[in-house]
């Protein structure tokens, strides 16, 4: 073997071990109550899973940074973690306020203060303690211009991990093509970060992958696996994942 060649196949090599490096297991929620594990790389997903032992439809999940665990809130505000191998899901809490989901709501720990933050599509914007469902009700999502109530269907906070200092909560609102920050997050300001590249449906899944230093967004819009740049908006499609006929995906958790 040439030294030229023996230095390309090494190259190549390390390139898969990056690639692979950098692959996430995206949880993916569905609208019938199951949970689909997708791979980022390959987009190969498995059979779906029904989700079962929760008071209510699930509704919106995500990775608590603080001990790994998948969580979700469900339609009738109840808290759980679950299983997403199996589906298995056990009661946490209770929401000590009522929270209307309409079948879809934001759902997102921030790394930080290790609370949730839920949002619903009528702008109802609450930060909770997951441990006893003591829920603050923080002001409700609006433009930072005062126009018309934002339509954000998607959110996630940055640097997700554990012992993270600083965060932001970046959200989506496909009806206006923005990718918002939202700040202060607890007044549910959205201030506009970046234009959309793409048109996207009414109703997106987004999720921000983090490794401590690097955050890697992920939008799922349909059966397409979107990469999304978070300074600018723009969308990179990923490819086409193989789901059921009919599946309706309505939120990701990206889980290392």
């Amino acid at each position: 073997m040439t030294p030229t060649l023996r230095l390309a196949l090494l190259g190549a090599v390390a390139m898969i071990a990056a690639a692979r490096a950098e692959a996430a297991t995206l949880v993916a929620l569905t609208a019938d109550n199951k949970l689909i594990r997708i791979d980022s790389e390959t987009r190969r997903a498995s059979a779906p899973v029904a989700i079962r032992g929760a008071s209510g439809e699930v509704v919106g999940i995500d990775q608590r940074p603080q001990d790994g665990r998948l969580y979700g809130i469900t339609s009738s505000g109840q808290i759980v973690t679950i299983d997403p191998a199996t589906g298995r899901a056990t009661r946490v809490s209770q929401l000590n306020v009522a929270f209307q989901a309409a079948g879809h709501a934001i759902f997102d720990f921030n790394p930080v203060a290790n609370r949730v933050r839920i949002m619903g599509l009528d702008g109802q914007n609450l930060r909770v303690n997951v441990e006893t469902g003591e829920a603050a009700t923080d002001g409700r999502l609006r433009n930072a211009e005062g126009t018309a109530m934002p339509r954000v269907v998607a959110g996630a906070y940055t640097n997700s991990v554990q012992g993270a200092t600083a965060t932001q909560l970046l959200t989506i609102d496909p009806s206006a093509g923005a990718l918002n920050l939202q700040n202060p997050p607890n007044d549910g300001v959205q201030a506009a970060r970046g234009r959309l590249s793409a048109q996207l449906p009414a109703t997106v899944a987004f999720d921000i992958l983090s490794d401590g230093t690097a955050n890697t967004g992920y939008v799922m819009a349909g059966s397409t696996l979107h990469g999304i740049d978070l300074q600018s908006g723009a969308l990179t499609p990923r490819g086409e994942v193989r789901l059921p006929r009919g599946t309706s995906v309505i939120d990701i958790a990206a889980m290392r």
